[in-house]
């Protein structure tokens, strides 16, 4: 992601821009990142200052990836599977209500799947696009993963011996990460 391209933007505008899930909590502020100090020789991969000084409690200019509609991350690349999506993948994931309710837990990302017809879509007034609406069957979903690893190699971002497994687990609608009961 790159400002300059407008995939990079503020945590206030990535806020903006994040769909409203409903009960999906977001991160009150994004991982603060204090600027440290480990000594001179920094550059050269010694840290001759132990415990390092914070030289910037504020920390560095913070730019977050912008979401899709769907709250994906823009910019980059796009593995197939978030290209042809199942679900909202973060990379953030928040502490429950047991220990530091809110807070930002570890560097564990998120799942957070669509809703499943556009019933379920209206009940839970969920704004993405429900995966029956998106890809129809099983097939149109592994036709949108095929089409999506097929980019990828065209590119040069993927390995054409591996369209044929991303297209295996689609297969299965990616189940080890998914419970998708369409058939």
């Amino acid at each position: 992601p790159l400002r300059d391209e407008g995939t990079l933007v503020s945590y206030e505008e990535w806020r903006e821009r994040f769909p409203k899930i409903p009960g999906v909590m977001v991160p009150s502020a994004p991982n603060q990142l204090p600027l440290l100090n480990f000594g001179p020789d920094t550059g050269k991969g010694i840290l001759s200052k132990e415990p390092p000084a914070i030289m910037n409690a504020a920390g560095y200019s913070i730019g977050i990836p912008v979401p899709d509609a769907d709250g994906n991350d823009l910019g980059g690349v796009a593995a197939p599977m978030v290209q042809a999506p199942l679900a909202t993948y973060t990379g953030w994931n928040l502490r429950g209500r047991h220990a530091g309710h809110g807070a930002t837990f570890e560097f564990t990302g998120s799942t957070i799947p669509f809703p499943e017809t556009p019933e379920e879509r209206e009940a839970t007034r969920d704004p993405r696009t429900s995966i029956l609406e998106r890809y129809g069957s099983k097939e149109g979903y592994i036709a949108a993963i095929r089409t999506a690893a097929e980019k990828l190699v065209s590119e040069g971002l993927m390995l054409e011996e591996d369209v044929e497994r991303a297209v295996a687990l689609a297969a299965d609608w990616c189940r080890p990460r998914h419970g998708v009961r369409l058939l």
